[in-house]
């Protein structure tokens, strides 16, 4: 939540991408808490290495594919058609999010950008804000259905407030280009990870 502090400035400036968007993502988020608590993990979790490496050749590769399907930058709102087709991966990464959630900033921020934002900081802050509200949708399921380890949840949120402010902070005064390189490295370091933990284990 305090990474959402950090970038409240950015977010002013594109309330209602927020929440057509956060519409989406919090029913995604419900849905793949609901299919966690309901299945085991690891037939899902052999997909995980592939949708973050995906995830990242797009954000890699994002001028390109707004160009060829005619996104428009500079925070302009898209095309309802547009913002329908976009709405199917939205929700997908939302579900992936609510199941399992690793790299999940990585997998946003290429589906984000094709919404319009290419500001990077923008394109971070509401990456922020949409993770923040899909991780309290899946914990409050958690709470619900009574799956939670309390001690081991306080610890984790202490460290999310403490380092997502920090990362916001930092992030903010890092140059876009620079960010942008820095999300592409991570999300290719978290596939290899993730090959290497899921098949090779």
């Amino acid at each position: 939540m305090l990474a959402i502090a950090a970038y409240w400035r950015e977010l002013r400036r594109q309330r209602e991408r927020a929440l057509w968007t956060g519409a989406i993502c919090l029913l995604g988020s419900a849905g793949g808490a609901w299919l966690l608590l309901r299945s085991g993990d690891k037939t899902f979790l052999l997909a995980v290495p592939w949708l973050i490496s995906t995830a990242t050749l797009l954000f890699l590769f994002d001028k390109q594919i707004s160009a060829r399907f005619g996104v428009r930058g500079g925070g302009k709102r898209p095309s309802p058609l547009v913002m329908a087709g976009l709405a199917i991966p939205l929700f997908f990464c939302a579900l992936y999010g609510g199941f399992f959630g690793g790299g999940l900033g990585v997998v946003m921020m290429p589906v984000l950008s094709l919404t319009g934002v290419k500001d990077m900081q923008q394109l971070n802050g509401l990456k922020n804000l949409l993770v923040t509200a899909m991780t309290c949708v899946a914990v409050l399921t958690f709470v619900a259905s009574g799956a939670v380890s309390w001690p081991g949840t306080v610890a984790m949120l202490a460290g999310a407030l403490i380092g997502g402010y920090a990362g916001g902070y930092l992030a903010r005064h890092i140059p876009a280009t620079l960010l942008k390189k820095i999300v592409i490295a991570l999300g290719f370091a978290l596939s290899v990870y993730y090959f290497g933990d899921v098949y090779f284990r």
